[in-house]
């Protein structure tokens, strides 16, 4: 292993808090834009709650009764991104997610959304999520972006060993194009009034 392998495993680990890189392979991964979408959707009120749009909390994540503040809408969606993929309460999220990606299934937030049951105190929590899922068709983003990455690996634009796809992972959830691709989504398509540009398909 290199030196720059050993570098990035080591920041890795610290990020996703775990103590052995061996057990990154379940948390180094995407979240689906359908399921964050739809999330956003239910917690910020269609775009509608100033008081999450003050705070650029999106996702209603809260520290005890009040909801946390972030400087962009960018910080909002990492702080998402990060807890899916490293809170215990998502342990099922995550082990089904790398299920689905061993059998090279597509990773549609309408299945993934059956484990979100620990997002909310509401029992009826992930039935919402996934409602929003199917009634505004937001599983097109997800198919957007699975079609991005089979592109990315057909085309070899990224070394396909384990280190290099899951360090492209690893940049993808954090802070590089996903989180880019997450927030344009939620600014563009909730602030701009979401509810008005999927009417038709209402």
């Amino acid at each position: 292993m290199t030196p720059q392998e050993k570098k990035f495993l080591r920041k890795a680990c610290e990020y996703y808090k775990v103590s052995d890189w061996r057990y990154l392979v379940d948390r180094i991964d995407v979240i689906p834009i359908s399921m964050a979408v739809a999330q956003s959707i239910q917690e910020c009120g269609w775009g509608k709650s100033l008081g999450c749009l003050k705070k650029n909390a999106y996702f209603g994540m809260t520290k005890g009764k009040e909801c946390y503040q972030y400087s962009t809408p960018e910080r909002s969606v990492q702080a998402y991104v990060r807890t899916l993929n490293t809170h215990k309460g998502y342990k099922n999220f995550r082990a089904i997610r790398r299920m689905m990606r061993e059998r090279n299934q597509e990773l549609l937030g309408c299945i993934l959304v059956k484990e979100l049951y620990s997002y909310c105190q509401d029992p009826g929590y992930p039935k919402i999520i996934q409602y929003i899922v199917k009634k505004y068709r937001l599983s097109v983003f997800d198919l957007m972006m699975e079609n991005m990455h089979r592109c990315m690996v057909k085309n070899n634009r990224f070394r396909q060993e384990d280190l290099d796809f899951k360090q492209y992972c690893f940049h993808l959830a954090k802070h590089s194009e996903g989180v880019k691709v997450l927030a344009k989504v939620l600014w563009k398509k909730i602030y701009k009034n979401f509810s008005e540009l999927f009417s038709s398909a209402a």
